[in-house]
């Protein structure tokens, strides 16, 4: 499954909107990031059996649940980044 760099930044969007949280974007490439990649889980699930059971907006959401409940207490949540 191919997921595009405009799905997934327009998911962020629609997340940082929903929770209210400044949306952070960096356009251009930093040090390390992987313009491509032909990670899958093919070998994973032959030798293994593994099957991922949570989709990347399911993922995602439940991360971003996780990142502002981690965050309470440790910072103003107006001035916490998404990354």
């Amino acid at each position: 499954m191919h997921i595009s760099f405009r799905f997934v930044t327009s998911l962020v969007a629609d997340m940082t909107k929903k929770v209210k949280v400044k949306q952070q974007v960096v356009l251009m490439p930093r040090n390390g990031d992987v313009p491509f990649t032909h990670a899958n889980v093919t070998l994973a699930r032959k030798e293994l059996g593994y099957r991922p059971s949570t989709d990347l907006e399911t993922g995602l959401g439940k991360f971003v649940q996780w990142y502002l409940s981690f965050m309470v207490g440790r910072r103003v949540l107006g001035e916490v980044g998404m990354c």
